[in-house]
């Protein structure tokens, strides 16, 4: 039994080739976030596959990741769709080799395009949302979904909201890049302002004419295609964009729809005291070769070697085989600036 909003099948597509380079040394280029156990057994992907699976009878969930991924992803869902990238170039083809796979196979559809390594809190809720953002995409819109903010955060974009469709949903008025500190604590104290949490609702024809207005190009190409047959093709021919920059910030019909359950990015160690267990002392320890005393409001993960540590305040220690990290959590953005220090040293065995 499928779901159907006056007759309409919803599809969900979950996009899952990035490279989560904030979680590194435990997140590698050829084993990136998405794919560790940070919540649990399973993986952040596992852990969004059942999630999407268990929207009221979802017709089908698919993937959108890297082709370097294809046996890892055959072994862990056999069966289920997968549009495997040669290359990535950022979320816009993606989103529009994603939605013209879906427009092909069922015609007259919602597709919802949700990230593969975010956690969320109160699946009742998260449903409430999306079936919302169902109904609102219905009326021409494309939905984003929009978490009110709980704290200063500069490392998520922002979306400022207009006018109101209903009492949770409103007209974008415009999508803000990540901001400095002064700039979020502006955008939080004017109540206009929600996270942009990655998650996209629209029907199929609308975001095909979004694509053939605001990047003709891609849509010339993209509809000379087979999928998956020609994906070589299609991604040496596009530029790599972002789905925000190419068609969010530009069309005048998104709507930004407030989730109302937990949410969090995961995007650096730093979210994990959202969504993990904290000690009486602010500490998250997870790992089982630890040393420590009068350590306070810091996380330890320790894979590797034994961690000892006295009287660190603030600060994230994860050991790993290879690599230690030891990082201020104030500074946990930076991990990839470390990173990008390591290639410019030639040292990408440790990436």
């Amino acid at each position: 039994m499928s779901f159907i909003i006056n007759n309409v099948k919803f599809i969900a597509c979950i996009l899952s080739g990035g490279k989560g380079e904030r979680f590194w040394p435990l997140s590698r280029d050829n084993n990136p976030k998405q794919f560790l156990p940070i919540m649990g057994e399973k993986s952040l992907i596992e852990e969004t596959f059942d999630r999407l699976r268990k929207i009221n009878a979802t017709e089908e969930v698919f993937f959108v990741s890297n082709l370097k991924f294809e046996k890892r992803l055959n072994d862990m869902f056999p069966g289920v769709f997968k549009i495997l990238e040669p290359v990535g170039k950022n979320t816009a083809p993606a989103c529009a080799v994603a939605n013209e796979y879906v427009l092909r196979k069922y015609g007259d559809a919602i597709l919802g395009v949700f990230p593969s390594d975010h956690y969320i809190g109160d699946m009742n809720r998260f449903e409430d949302t999306i079936e919302m953002a169902k109904k609102i995409a219905l009326d021409g819109y494309i939905v984003t979904v929009g978490i009110a903010p709980d704290r200063i955060e500069t490392g998520y974009g922002y979306i400022e909201r207009g006018d109101p469709i209903d009492s949770r949903c409103f007209k974008v008025r415009r999508f803000r890049e990540k901001p400095d500190t002064q700039t979020a604590e502006h955008y939080i104290s004017t109540g206009d302002f929600y996270w942009n949490a990655g998650m996209f609702i629209w029907h199929v024809a609308t975001f095909d004419t979004a694509l053939k207005n605001y990047l003709p190009e891609v849509y010339r190409v993209l509809k000379m295609c087979r999928i998956p047959e020609d994906l070589p093709m299609f991604y040496e021919q596009v530029p790599e964009i972002s789905v925000d920059y190419a068609i969010m910030e530009k069309a005048s019909n998104i709507a930004v729809i407030e989730g109302s359950f937990i949410w969090e990015d995961l995007g650096s160690f730093s979210s994990l005291t959202k969504v993990l267990t904290v000690n009486e002392d602010g500490n998250i320890i997870n790992g089982t070769m630890m040393v420590f005393e009068n350590c306070k409001d810091s996380i330890f993960i320790q894979e590797g070697p034994l961690i000892a540590a006295y009287g660190l305040e603030g600060v994230i220690v994860v050991s790993t085989k290879d690599v230690v990290l030891v990082i201020p959590k104030s500074e946990a953005q930076k991990v990839k600036r470390l990173r990008e220090i390591l290639k410019e040293r030639n040292l990408t065995e440790f990436l």
